[in-house]
């Protein structure tokens, strides 16, 4: 009986083995479930920040362009009341379609470019100015005439 009941024990010793293993392998599989869905988890987590922070990067890439297409727009906005003055409008029909007032006269000089009489009277006023006033400066030199550059 006593051998019997060893081997009773040894049979109760390897179910129990056998139960412990079975039992072992699956708490292995089970972490091995928690570690894939960590790693899963992180690599999503990753994702979405690495997505987040190049959405901010762009966002402010967006912001720095509206900003400078709304400076553009004030300026072209200004130009646009600009162009609707009649200075501009009378400057524009002089300078690109070679039209004058009445009662002006156009003169269209060897080069090319045109000028009005009036135009024309002022650059000769201007150079007569100029040459009074270089006649005025050699006679206020004192008179002398003499070159002392050589001295």
């Amino acid at each position: 009986m006593a051998s019997r009941k060893r081997k009773i024990a040894k049979g109760v010793r390897k179910a129990n083995r056998m139960g412990r293993k079975f039992i072992s392998g699956e708490a292995d599989l089970q972490r091995l479930i928690y570690v894939i869905f960590a790693v899963v988890l992180a690599i999503v987590l990753i994702r979405g920040a690495v997505s987040f922070h190049s959405l901010k990067v762009e966002q402010k890439a967006v912001e720095e362009k509206y900003a400078q297409l709304q400076e553009q727009k004030a300026e072209l906005e200004q130009d646009l009341k600009y162009i609707n003055t009649p200075e501009y409008i009378e400057r524009t029909a002089r300078d690109m379609l070679k039209m004058v007032m009445p009662g002006e006269i156009l003169y269209i000089m060897r080069d090319g470019t045109t000028k009005t009489e009036e135009q024309v009277q002022q650059e000769k006023q201007a150079q007569e100015a100029q040459e009074k006033g270089s006649d005025s400066d050699s006679s206020s030199d004192g008179g002398s005439g003499e070159d002392t550059g050589g001295e």
